[in-house]
This record gives structure tokens, sequence and C-alpha cells, in this order.
């Protein structure tokens, strides 16, 4: 029996043919992209010009940029917890507020009906009129992304015919008035944030007729009921914008330690000694800043 020798079977490859190339395309191939979200992200982006893409918005309330020039780390602690619990005070204060608005409020105490039993003479006494809408709520966007967070309490037009921006302040304390008729508190970033004429009629008012003034209604319990008015500047709009560039674009958060953590909610986290449950993450900037402006 003759033997033969097994061999294996070569495949033959096919011979290579030569095939002319595509141009290069303009843009990126998004199958080739990183099967990722932010891969896909930068591929899209990559196929139009730097400034298609809007930029990512920037929230930002006038009580947050007093955190962050109060103390940058509590601007950082508040965009990212809030107190579970919530100083009496301020519930009161906040109470007051919504009740004014319309929203029912059951578990009021006796000194937010106080309040409101003030805010409401005032605004009947001193005021011709008021707008219907109460809490108006607005983001006003402006360049580069920033999108300015306002809740306004009430619209009106005062005894002397002039319209005015309202806001209810409750406390303890009157405000302290300095020489030459000047009120601090009248002129923190608050001010100047309401004054700015919206992107477009809100309640009820066109951008051109919006009121440059606002009057802010003082009813302190240990004191009686004051209007301050502040009245709008260039000088203040100006201090206003380069203090959100400012905020804006910070990435270090310092600790300023000192008489002020008597009054920071984040104090015992800023310190290390906060107890379980002491405070509740947020779900993103957008509400942590109209949280912090309903508490303006």
């Amino acid at each position: 029996m003759k033997l033969t020798r097994l061999t294996k079977n070569k495949t033959r490859r096919a011979p290579r043919v030569a095939v002319p190339t595509k141009p290069a395309r303009s843009f990126p191939d998004l199958n080739r992209a990183p099967n990722t979200k932010q891969g896909l992200s930068q591929s899209i982006r990559k196929m139009y010009p730097a400034n298609f893409f809007p930029p990512k918005p920037f929230y930002i309330s006038p009580s947050a940029l007093g955190h962050y020039f109060t103390c940058p780390a509590k601007y950082a602690y508040s965009r990212q917890w809030r107190a579970a619990r919530v100083d009496q005070a301020l519930t009161d204060g906040v109470d007051a507020h919504a009740i004014v608005a319309g929203i029912k409020t059951p578990t009021a105490s006796m000194a937010a009906l106080a309040f409101v039993a003030r805010i409401r003479r005032t605004l009947k006494t001193e005021y011709q009129s008021v707008s219907r809408q109460k809490e108006i709520r607005d983001e006003l966007r402006l360049a580069g992304g920033v999108v300015l967070v306002r809740i306004i309490d009430r619209l009106g037009v005062n005894r002397a015919g002039d319209p005015r921006v309202i806001d209810y302040k409750t406390g303890t304390w009157p405000w302290k008035t300095y020489p030459h008729n000047t009120v601090p508190k009248a002129r923190g970033f608050q001010a100047t944030a309401y004054t700015l004429p919206p992107s477009k009629r809100l309640a009820g008012i066109r951008p051109e007729a919006w009121p440059q003034a606002v009057d802010f209604l003082t009813v302190p319990s240990q004191g009686g009921t004051t209007i301050h008015t502040y009245v709008q500047t260039g000088e203040d709009v100006t201090n206003l914008l380069e203090a959100i560039e400012i905020v804006r674009s910070a990435d270090k958060f310092p600790k300023v330690r000192g008489i002020a953590c008597d009054y920071c909610p984040f104090r015992s986290k800023c310190f290390g000694y906060e107890k379980p449950g002491e405070y509740l993450a947020r779900d993103d900037y957008a509400e942590a800043s109209q949280e912090s402006s309903a508490a303006d």
C-alpha cells in the first residue's frame, strides 16, 4: 500500500488592487468617535465653528454672590448642600413671603402672620397700585452664558406715581442708616440685580418700562416698618457684572473664618463636626440659585 504525504491546503490571497483614496473629510467621522457622551459631544463640536454652541449656563443669584464675597467656602458649600433644618427666624420670613404671595401655609407661626399683616397694610397705604402677579420669577440671561436668577416679591407704583420693584424684608432689627441717608443693606447686589430690565415682557411690564428703583419694605420684629429706596446707578451695574465674572471664573474657595461663622448655616460642615443627616445634597446648581434667590 502506497503512502502519500498529506499537505495542508493553502488558501490563495486575492491580489491587492489599488483603491483611489477619498479626499479628507472636513469633519470627524462620528462612527469612529469614542463610545462615550463626552467623546461624541467633542466630535460634534469639531464640526462647527468655535462660537457656534452657546457656553454652558452659569446660574447665579444675588445672595450667592454675597456668599462668595463673604466667604468663598460658604458659596461652594451652598452650591452643593442645603441644611436639613432651617432657623425659625428664617422660616418665619419664608412663610410670610409665601402667604403674601397667596400660598397656603398652615404651619405659619404667629410671628410670620404678624409680618404678613404689616406687609399688607404697608402695600395698601404706601402704593397707588401693586401688580396682581406675586413672587415673580425670572431668569435673566446675560453675556457668556450667565443666568441671573431673580425672585421678585411685587411690582408697584408708589404714592408719587413712580414705578418700583418691591421687596419684603423680615428680620429682627431695623436696618442701620449712616450719614447722607446711606443704608448699606439697600445697596447690595440684590438691589442692582432687580433693576436690570428683563429680556422680554415680565408681569405685564415691557423691558423699556422696567422700574429703575427698588423699595425694600422692612418689617423687623424689634422695630417699625420702614421703606428704604434704592435707585440704580451705572457704577453699581458695572460693579455687579464684575462681581459675577469674578465668581464665574473662580476655581478656589478658601475659608474665611471669623465673626461671620456665628451666622453661617455651614459652620459644622466647615469645622468638621456635622451630624448625620444635617445637610442634604443638592441636585444641581440651578436649584441652588433658585432657592438662594427665594431667600433674598
